[in-house]
């Protein structure tokens, strides 16, 4: 306690610390969590739907490639509202079955459609010019996750950016005929 002028006394905080401009959050105040990245919802709903809606009308022709790749549209049955959900994807053929990445641009949280699968593995595939078929999907064991990421990260250099962005493992689907 020190003496004030009037004679009366009180107590002196002790200095604060120099914080290089970031403000410090106070004794006892909620720390705000870090929110994981990922891209904008209402961005991600629009470009989808237009790259559903050009893949249909144009029978693939228009976003059924990317770089030497090619696209495939995945509907997922969704695991909370029971609808029906589309997504293009890039895709790799592995024999009789097809690969697709779920890479969902290296963000933190998996994409919708792969929650989606892993609560309902029955799926629809349409492939440029071909009838749609029904397929089962699951996740890559972790012995063929190794070679498919390589296959995959062949076909799509950007998978490996992609990888080095987030610290989930991104998990590879296998599609194959039901």
């Amino acid at each position: 306690m020190q003496a004030h002028a009037a004679g009366s006394t009180r107590a002196v905080a002790p200095p604060r610390p120099l914080t290089a401009g970031r403000p410090t959050a106070r004794p006892g105040a909620r720390m705000r969590r870090a929110r994981p990245r990922r891209p904008p919802r209402t961005i991600v709903r629009v470009a989808t739907a237009l790259h559903r809606a050009l893949y249909r009308v144009s029978g693939g022709r228009i976003g059924g490639r990317i770089g030497a790749g090619r696209v495939l549209l995945l509907t997922t049955i969704g695991r909370r509202s029971g609808r029906p959900r589309t997504a293009p994807l890039a895709y790799l053929p592995d024999g009789g079955r097809l690969v697709v990445i779920a890479a969902f641009g290296g963000a933190d949280v998996h994409p919708a459609w792969f929650l989606n699968l892993l609560a309902c593995a029955d799926v629809e595939v349409e492939l440029a010019g071909q009838p749609t078929r029904r397929m089962r999907a699951s996740p890559a064991p972790p012995e063929q996750h190794a070679s498919l990421w390589h296959k995959a990260t062949a076909l799509y250099p950007r998978c490996a950016t992609y990888q080095r962005r987030t610290a989930r493992p991104i998990p590879l689907v296998i599609l194959q005929p039901s």
